[in-house]
């Protein structure tokens, strides 16, 4: 699907230069294609597309979680 009509970038377009880039805001996108350049109706619907794109790819980073057992605390003096 089309998200900028004025420039032909699909939402497919959008999604790989999140993952592919790191891209995790609109300014990234704008600085890499002329997105919004034209109208500017096209800035909700992409930045929508990132935030979704960006939630999924933290949720799916794995989280470390901390053994609170191996620490120790120094009394203070």
């Amino acid at each position: 699907m089309y998200v900028c009509l004025c420039h032909g970038i699909s939402d497919k377009k959008i999604v790989k230069l999140v993952e592919e880039e790191g891209i995790s805001d609109i300014r990234g996108i704008k600085a890499i294609t002329p997105l919004g350049s034209q109208c500017g109706k096209c800035i909700r619907q992409a930045k929508g597309i990132i935030q979704h794109v960006v939630l999924e790819r933290d949720t799916a980073q794995d989280i470390t979680v901390i053994d609170i057992t191996e620490v120790t605390l120094k009394k203070a003096s």
